[in-house]
């Protein structure tokens, strides 16, 4: 088993060192990697500020090490967690954050395939139904699909050992000799494939037919994929339905939250007009009694008393004062 492993990472580092390993945005992929070799390669998207590996800092950091405390790609967490005391350490995976946006609105969820990316509803498959980010749907859904080739043909009730592809091409085909069971395709209307396979001995003899047994799969095939579109379209509708009133609902929770904001600052410059009048009445009632004391002073002072206010009576002294007086009579401190 340990061979096996250790034979599985070596195919995995040797097919990564065959990819170009570069970074790119959707336009420059499609540009770079149109013809030759590079269109067999495959592409990872990976979120904004995802964090890089500790170790090879050449791919995004995809599994934690909870002892290590270390963020690493997949296969430098095979690698360093293959044997030893490492081996025993606890690897969680990590994944790409989900806004609220997407988990109310879009109903979105990770990858079923990958379990890092985030699946976008509009990429999921449309024969299984599985959510898959855009990169799994593209380059390994296919492989796994469980309605894809043989499996959906038997679905239909059609033999799943039919042959889809020329035996010389792989073109599609569209006769098939009537002795061996061959499939082969037409050139300009012309059997070249068939040709080159009953040039000499009994095979010269054969005849083709034609094969139409894929034209019936074909057509409903066709017909699924318009159903399934409908139905992509009806779901992405009721996505763009609920983002719509999600948005809207932000718009009336800003314009709620703008007028409390406003009736606030309509409240608060109330209290600092009317803390500002306050103000003024008591700037101006100082002037008036300092312009009056100084009027008064200029005056005799016959005139200047009469004028004056009578001097304000302590009640509470001349209360005191009584609580005292009793007090001291109850005593028989002072006479009838």
């Amino acid at each position: 088993r340990l061979a096996a492993y250790h034979g599985a990472l070596v195919a995995a580092l040797a097919e990564d060192a065959a990819k170009c390993a570069d970074d790119y945005c959707a336009d420059c992929w499609a540009a770079t990697h149109a013809r030759g070799a590079r269109a067999r390669h495959a592409w990872t998207g990976y979120a904004a500020n995802a964090s890089v590996c500790a170790l090879c800092e050449a791919d995004v950091a995809r599994r934690r090490c909870d002892e290590c405390g270390d963020d690493l790609c997949v296969a430098c967490s095979l690698r360093i967690h293959a044997r030893g005391k490492r081996a025993r350490h606890a690897v969680v995976a990590l994944r790409e954050p989900l806004s609220d946006f997407q988990l109310n609105a879009l109903n979105a969820s990770h990858c079923q395939a990958c379990d890092y990316a985030v699946a976008d509803p509009a990429h999921g498959c449309t024969l299984c139904g599985a959510r898959l980010c855009e990169s799994c749907l593209l380059f390994d859904h296919d492989a796994v699909c469980a309605k894809r080739g043989g499996a959906r043909a038997a679905s239909m009730g059609l033999d799943p050992d039919l042959p889809t592809k020329c035996a010389v091409c792989g073109r599609r085909p569209e006769i098939r000799c009537a002795q061996c069971g061959e499939v082969y395709c037409l050139w300009m209307g012309q059997p070249r494939c068939f040709r080159q396979r009953h040039v000499k001995g009994k095979r010269a003899d054969h005849e083709y037919v034609p094969y139409t047994l894929l034209e019936g799969l074909e057509r409903r095939v066709a017909a699924e994929d318009a159903a399934e579109a409908d139905r992509v379209a009806a779901r992405r509708a009721e996505q763009q339905r609920a983002a719509a009133e999600f948005l809207a609902e932000c718009e009336r929770q800003e314009a709620a939250d703008r007028e409390h904001a406003a009736l606030v600052d309509a409240a608060a410059e109330e209290l600092l007009r009317e803390q500002l009048r306050l103000e003024r009445e008591s700037r101006r009632g100082r002037h008036l009694r300092a312009f009056w004391r100084g009027l008064v002073s200029l005056l005799p002072g016959a005139l200047r008393r009469s004028l004056s206010p009578p001097p304000r009576r302590d009640y509470r002294r001349d209360r005191l004062r009584a609580d005292e007086f009793r007090a001291r009579k109850e005593r028989g401190e002072v006479g009838e």
